[in-house]
């Protein structure tokens, strides 16, 4: 019996069905939004991310808002998170995790 090779994306091992169909082309994703307030006015909107062959989770940005709302930001930021997802692979973009918190967690550490 052959044995796929193992694959690492910054020290993140890839779950085999990403490596045999060409590193994430083929893999679904399932994307929601988790809001953190920051105080009466602010918060972070956390676009993640769940691959649904794995079950694993990602954070691939968050965005920070502050009142008044701006539309326009905000339909930016929309925008941004589509180009990033269309143009890198979430598989090589993002850390992934077990537990959206986790994934959470990473993301906030990493950017602070």
């Amino acid at each position: 019996m052959r044995v796929a090779p193992k694959a690492y994306i910054g020290g993140i091992q890839l779950a085999d069905d990403h490596i045999q169909s060409g590193c994430g082309m083929n893999v679904m994703y399932q994307e929601f939004r988790v809001w953190k307030r920051l105080n009466e006015r602010s918060c972070i909107r956390y676009c993640c991310l769940r691959d649904l062959g794995t079950g694993r989770y990602a954070v691939q940005s968050a965005d920070f808002f502050y009142l008044p709302i701006d539309e326009q930001q905000r339909r930016q930021l929309d925008a941004q998170f589509l180009e990033l997802f269309m143009e890198i692979n979430p598989q090589e973009r993002c850390a992934w995790f077990d537990s959206v918190e986790a994934a959470i967690a990473a993301h906030d550490e990493e950017f602070a």
